[in-house]
């Protein structure tokens, strides 16, 4: 965080009582290791669909009211099971990166992330959705990751983003 103050993207407001604390969450030291599988699998079609469907909520809902559900659901159901064990996780990141190919290319990690977090949900998977930046130059990035393991990215793509904030 300090590095983003001393960059001045962030700034501290007494009015709003500071900045706030940093996300718990474990730096990200691992990547999901996929599997090549046909892209149109049911899994699949349902990170498909849960694209096309966070595609439209961003463009007319705001954007909490997109996260709100992801979290509110978080918070309900706990721990839940983690990605401690590579082989629960591996179908199903290997079913989201097949699925690339079809999936609309908006192009956006977050609509990736989003639709990710949504399906994973859904089958009561636990993972945190992760916000970060980048103070030099400017830039964020989104992706989902349980534990020490990123589950919808690579690691070189996430490692020079500090994160601010997890859902």
């Amino acid at each position: 965080m300090s590095s983003l103050i001393d960059a001045g993207i962030l700034v501290e407001d007494d009015a709003v009582g500071g900045i706030m604390r940093p996300p718990a969450i474990l730096p990200a030291t691992k990547e999901m290791s996929v599997e090549r599988v046909w892209p149109i699998s049911g899994l699949g079609l349902r990170f498909i669909i849960a694209q096309i469907e966070t595609v439209i909520a961003l463009r007319t809902r705001t954007f909490s009211n997109v996260l709100r559900p992801i979290a509110d659901h978080a918070r309900i159901v706990g721990p839940g099971r983690t990605a401690g064990l590579d082989p629960e996780w591996k179908p199903f990141a290997s079913a989201f990166f097949a699925s690339s190919v079809l999936r609309p290319k908006s192009g956006h990690c977050l609509t990736d992330s989003i639709a990710f977090m949504r399906v994973a949900q859904s089958l009561g998977l636990k993972a945190e959705l992760v916000l970060g930046v980048c103070a030099t130059p400017f830039s964020a990035h989104c992706w989902v990751q349980a534990g020490g393991h990123v589950l919808n990215d690579r690691l070189e793509n996430i490692r020079n983003f500090e994160p601010i904030l997890t859902i």
